[in-house]
């Protein structure tokens, strides 16, 4: 039974039905954020778009303003909604769900309200296009925004996921794997300057077998992978097959998913690996 592979489509065709279960929604960015159903970490959201793009590798350059939305949506709803769970009350949060508290200052909405296509985002303007969790969490402390290049439902869908990940759900090695490597999770900012890096809107993985049309030559810098490089799905899955498992802060390998849990929740490294999740997390 596939059926539960579309599951998440429910939530923007019938979004009534769903009220319940959508904690933030944006006319203005046309994303709504859900719990993820099965959290791998302490806080674990989905942000899905209104428009409909069944997977990652459906993605071209045309899709670019579509992505800075979503990357939007996950950082407002990561700074108005659950960093202020730790001190509002209540109904203060509530009156941020559905809301477009969307930070003026840093110029990210145009002046008719749309999204400013040509404003960087933090991560981006970071060096985000630089492969590496430092510049990552040098956008989001504490945090790991970006999707699977293997995704396991359809539509299109961005994972907001605190770096404890300290969850009863993250039960396994492709669990660990799916949320920890840069292989298999693509930071948003990443694919976002590698769509940015491509000529034209062309099929990621035009040129493979079968295909009518030939691949494009990519001409990304050194620093930017093409898209057909970044979305390799051999490497994505020797990742979680092959690669030893590590903690995502400081790269000790261990043996067993046990272990590497244990050490990520403080039993390793002098507890200085979840020392520094608490630190930089928006929420206490």
């Amino acid at each position: 039974n596939k059926f539960w592979k579309m599951a998440l489509y429910n939530y923007i065709r019938f979004p009534s039905m769903h009220n319940g279960s959508i904690l933030w929604a944006s006319e203005t960015l046309k994303c709504v954020v859900i719990r993820d159903k099965y959290p791998k970490a302490r806080h674990h959201y989905l942000v899905l778009p209104l428009e409909d793009v069944a997977s990652i590798s459906d993605l071209s350059s045309s899709h670019i303003p579509l992505l800075r939305r979503m990357d939007q949506a996950a950082r407002v709803f990561i700074s108005s909604v659950v960093g202020s769970a730790s001190s509002a009350s209540s109904s203060t949060i509530s009156s941020l769900i559905y809301g477009d508290s969307i930070d003026h200052e840093h110029g990210e909405l145009s002046e008719d309200g749309g999204v400013n296509s040509a404003a960087p985002s933090p991560l981006e303007s970071k060096g985000g296009n630089k492969v590496g969790r430092q510049v990552i969490n040098a956008g989001i402390p504490g945090w790991r925004v970006g999707y699977h290049a293997i995704p396991s439902m359809k539509l299109l869908h961005l994972h907001v996921i605190s770096t404890d990940f300290s969850s009863p759900g993250m039960k396994n090695r492709k669990h660990w794997q799916s949320f920890t490597t840069d292989e298999f999770f693509i930071d948003s900012s990443r694919l976002l300057a590698s769509l940015r890096s491509n000529d034209a809107a062309t099929d990621i993985f035009s040129g493979r077998e079968g295909s009518d049309h030939p691949p494009k030559p990519a001409r990304p810098s050194d620093a930017v992978p093409s898209l057909r490089k970044l979305l390799d799905p051999k490497l994505a899955s020797s990742v979680l097959k092959r690669h030893p498992l590590r903690c995502f802060h400081c790269r000790s390998a261990f043996p067993t998913i046990p272990k590497v849990k244990q050490h990520a929740a403080g039993a390793g490294a002098g507890g200085k690996c979840v020392k520094k999740v608490k630190e930089s997390m928006l929420l206490s």
